[in-house]
């Protein structure tokens, strides 16, 4: 599936493999015409597919992959009547606002991202207690950006981090990452930076995978 995905010619083509939201289309012609279809460069590697519990309704697939040398990652694909397809937006690590851009404006408005967040300890600025916040340390699906992040410490949203976290962690060195989709703002301190600091408004959904949409 992921072999056929990267070697399609056309739009059309990649809509045929993939799960279908109501925005799929949209979004995919308007990312291949921005950044260019996402193609294969390389050799692929796979680990053997595990089922998923990531949407208690959806039939779903995870599957490991590595493009040439890059990190491993991975697909969550859906068994449906026609076949397996692939959940596009977690493969591409969609975003409406690429994610550096979205940090220089600081301009108050939250944006949804795909990251991988590790617990950190920066407490400065405006989120300088610790007490008040939980601090974690975020880097873009695509590497090309880092901030720190903070969520209420007495939040719903800081205790379902700390869940993750603890989930991740299962016995292994402490603070391993976590890829999460968080809803983000970034405000601007009273000297007019932004510090590389936001708020962390919502945990969207617990991987890169967003449902249905």
């Amino acid at each position: 599936m992921i072999e056929a995905f990267l070697r399609a010619a056309s739009d059309e083509e990649r809509l045929d493999l993939v799960r279908i939201t109501p925005e799929t289309g949209e979004r995919l012609r308007a990312y291949d015409l921005n950044h260019g279809a996402v193609s294969r460069s390389g050799p692929i590697e796979f680990k053997s597919p595990r089922e998923s519990a990531l949407d208690a309704v959806t039939n779903l697939l995870l599957l490991d992959y590595r493009l040439g040398k890059e990190d491993w990652r991975t697909a969550v694909l859906e068994r449906t009547p026609s076949g397996l397809k692939l959940d596009w937006e977690s493969f591409v690590a969609y975003e409406e606002v690429p994610f550096p851009e979205f940090m220089e404006a600081a301009d108050g408005t939250s944006g949804a991202y795909r990251v991988s967040a590790t617990m950190a300890d920066y407490y400065n600025f405006r989120y300088e207690s610790e007490g008040d916040y939980l601090c974690v340390r975020t880097c873009d699906a695509h590497g090309r950006a880092t901030c720190w992040a903070y969520a209420a410490r007495l939040s719903e949203t800081a205790a379902q981090l700390l869940r993750l976290f603890e989930q991740a962690e299962d016995g292994s060195a402490a603070r391993a990452p976590i890829n999460v989709m968080l809803r983000l703002r970034f405000v601007r301190h009273s000297d007019g930076l932004a510090h590389s600091q936001a708020l962390i408004e919502e945990v969207v959904s617990d991987s890169w995978f967003l449902g249905n949409g």
